[in-house]
């Protein structure tokens, strides 16, 4: 859901009106967006400064480290900053950091639930619904979010959480946002609920 309304909010708002704008406006917007994001990570993200999908990575390796749930507040207005103003970057490093994000909050919350091992389950398996819902491709999102950081025993342990959601984060953001794919082919099936079901 966080994935759908960023979605919605800077590319169905803030990036269709920056292409309203002349030209020169056009053109000067990713510099602009580029030096709000510089100020909102330096002024309020703490530690040093990657790519949002490294974060992801450095989380997973690294015992004791987190993503932080009050963090992302900020790393969003980043990311709105950054793609609403045209700059190149992707959806999809926002989604991942988005959801395993939540995935890595809500895991820090059940640790009772989890063994030593699969301390690092939920934080892949969120990263999967926030790839599978920006791409709207749940298998995609599985696989994405289980090879990036990827390591011998990962599939055993993350296979199904990271399916199931997938799956969800799919389905959450269709709910949203539809079906419609990103890049439209001729015609396109109809997809009803019972399908989404099946």
């Amino acid at each position: 859901a966080v994935v759908a309304g960023f979605e919605r909010v800077v590319r169905g708002q803030m990036f269709d009106r920056l292409l309203e704008l002349p030209l020169a406006v056009q053109a000067g917007a990713p510099f602009l967006g580029l030096g709000l994001t510089v100020l909102l990570m330096l002024r309020f993200a703490p530690g040093p400064q990657t790519a949002v999908a490294d974060e992801y990575l450095r989380t997973f390796h690294r015992p004791g480290t987190r993503l932080r749930l009050r963090d992302l507040p900020v790393r969003l207005a980043a990311g709105a900053a950054t793609l609403g103003s045209g700059a190149a970057l992707g959806f999809e490093g926002v989604a991942i950091v988005t959801g395993a994000t939540i995935g890595d909050a809500v895991q820090h919350r059940t640790t009772k639930w989890f063994s030593r091992d699969e301390s690092r389950v939920l934080l892949v398996a969120g990263a999967a619904a926030g790839v599978a819902a920006i791409f709207k491709a749940p298998a995609t999102g599985a696989l994405f979010a289980m090879e990036v950081p990827f390591r011998a025993d990962l599939a055993r342990r993350t296979l199904l959480p990271t399916l199931v959601s997938a799956a969800c984060g799919y389905l959450t953001f269709v709910a949203i946002d539809g079906p419609a794919p990103l890049f439209p082919i001729g015609t396109t099936p109809p997809l009803s609920a019972r399908d989404l079901v099946a």
